[in-house]
């Protein structure tokens, strides 16, 4: 249900004029996200590991 009123959100939203014609190929998408999850991996790596870095630091007798 939730999906369903996003997808909604989605379509019922103005697009410019030069993006209405955007045709993405078969592996676009996938390629899309392995991308997000390359970029976006290590800044969350080195976030995790500051936190268990403190943690660490914090209990440590």
């Amino acid at each position: 249900m939730l999906l369903k009123n996003t997808k909604d959100l989605f379509i019922e939203r103005n697009l410019d004029d030069d993006k209405k014609d955007l045709n993405l190929e078969k592996g676009d998408f996938t390629a899309m996200i392995i991308a997000a999850f390359i970029t976006l991996m290590p800044a969350l790596l080195l976030v995790f590991g500051l936190f268990a870095l403190v943690i660490f630091l914090m209990f440590r007798r």
